[in-house]
């Protein structure tokens, strides 16, 4: 007899171990991303270290833009 899952269907039931290693992998891939992009604002604002501040405003406000158009 084929042994039912007690939870439905769930990937992680026969096999935990892998839970901790899908945690592990998104919390790898966002700091990677968070990291990535942390770069790319950087090397931005260093462009024109003088307007340091104004780029960084300008970044806020087209964040902002965007999350307003994509209602995020």
């Amino acid at each position: 007899m084929r042994k039912q899952s007690m939870m439905g269907s769930s990937k992680y039931e026969f096999d935990t171990k892998q839970l901790d290693l899908d945690i592990q992998a998104n919390i790898d891939r966002h700091r990677s991303m968070k990291e990535s992009i942390r770069k790319e604002i950087l090397a931005k604002l260093k462009q024109d270290a003088p307007r340091m501040e104004q780029t960084f405003s300008i970044y806020l406000e087209v964040l902002r833009d965007i999350k307003h158009e994509w209602k995020l």
